[in-house]
């Protein structure tokens, strides 16, 4: 049990520790793109793309298991 305390203390240590770091690259993302409207909305764009292709993934495999299942369950086999 000890051990287990001991690695979730150490684990929230550091993720407070470098939280600052991660802060920081916000800061030097918004002033590099702060005077150039296309490169703002390029980097928006690319925002958007890195946050939808995962759940277009997820509903993908979540399609293919539920019809994979439908499948099986009107053969009888499950």
């Amino acid at each position: 049990m000890k051990k287990g305390f001991l690695k979730i203390v150490l684990s929230l240590t550091m993720i407070f520790s470098f939280a600052q770091y991660t802060l920081a690259q916000c800061v030097m993302c918004r002033s590099a793109i702060e005077d150039d409207k296309e490169a703002a909305e390029g980097f928006n764009s690319g925002i958007l793309y890195l946050m939808v292709i995962p759940y277009i993934i997820l509903a993908g495999t979540l399609y293919f298991i539920i019809k994979h299942r439908r499948e099986r369950r009107a053969q009888g086999k499950e």
